[in-house]
């Protein structure tokens, strides 16, 4: 076992695990990718290999698994799902990727599989990336249309009805880029440490700068590096957060969060970003009530 763990790359190895808690066990991918991410076995280039399968792959899955649908002996839905995974990871290398070979993307998902699952899998995955990488399986023109801008045919009908066919397209489309940008929120009761950390060597590297809206949203290039280990998350001046999720908590006027009696309650908490904010923002004799579907993750607002 100890030949097989050096064999297998750990940047796949972590994506395909983050791939099997968000596919196959209804996990969310920021909450899988923080805790696979976050190995210290994981060298900064490893990491940002393994986030760019992981959200490359996301982005892309109604397209690559009707490629894998098409190509499987047996049903797609019924295979191991490692097997499955692996499957995925190695078809967006084989097609979205400029930076890996074909055959390096074959060759490394046959030994992730070897890790993964044993011998016995080795050749099913081989044959059908290998097939992958010779010809494209033939798809609808419909349903292509649809798949290749990284949605399902229901949704994109959605989107077209909603907004027409240019809009549509626009929309699917800036949805798969890649920001090399991270939103982090400022904690703007620590402006002065903000403003400090902000002329240091971290902040630097890091190329920080204000985001255009809202006031707390600045932009980091995390290039590689894990968010938890920067020393100004660890001292609190911020926490990853997008800008849209910033709105809930910047929208509301200061008159308001300043109510002596304020009860805020958030329907859809986890994993705390939202109602982190208000509580910074809040006056503190204001009571704040967190709820969420899941409660495993109510757990990670605690």
């Amino acid at each position: 076992m100890a030949n097989q763990i050096e064999k297998a790359d750990p940047a796949r190895l972590a994506a395909c695990r983050v791939l099997r808690d968000v596919l196959n066990e209804g996990g969310f991918s920021n909450d899988s990718a923080a805790i696979h991410l976050s190995s210290p076995d994981l060298l900064p280039r490893d990491r940002a290999f393994a986030s760019a399968l992981i959200y490359g792959t996301l982005a892309r899955i109604p397209l690559i698994d009707a490629w894998l649908e098409r190509l499987s002996a047996r049903p797609f839905e019924k295979l191991d799902p490692w097997m499955q995974n692996v499957l995925r990871l190695g078809a967006w290398q084989l097609h979205f990727s400029y930076a890996v070979p074909a055959h390096t993307a074959v060759d490394e998902s046959v030994k992730l599989i070897r890790f993964l699952s044993g011998d016995r899998a080795t050749a099913y995955v081989n044959g059908i990336l290998r097939s992958l990488s010779r010809e494209l399986p033939a798809i609808p023109a419909k349903k292509l249309l649809a798949y290749e801008l990284g949605l399902s045919t229901e949704l994109y009908g959605l989107f077209r009805h909603w907004y027409g066919d240019d809009m549509a397209r626009k929309i699917a489309l800036a949805a798969l880029e890649s920001p090399s940008m991270q939103t982090v929120r400022l904690d703007l009761r620590r402006q002065a440490e903000v403003d400090e950390w902000l002329t240091s060597n971290e902040a630097v590297e890091l190329e920080a700068q204000k985001a255009p809206w809202p006031e707390e949203a600045m932009s980091i290039n995390l290039a590689g590096k894990a968010l938890n280990e920067l020393s100004a998350y660890k001292e609190g001046l911020f926490t990853a957060q997008s800008s849209s999720a910033m709105l809930s908590g910047s929208l509301l006027p200061e008159e308001l969060l300043q109510r002596d009696n304020l009860r805020v309650i958030d329907l859809c908490s986890a994993p705390g970003g939202k109602i982190g904010h208000l509580a910074e923002r809040l006056n503190p004799e204001a009571k704040l009530i967190a709820c969420d579907i899941s409660p495993e993750r109510l757990e990670l607002v605690r």
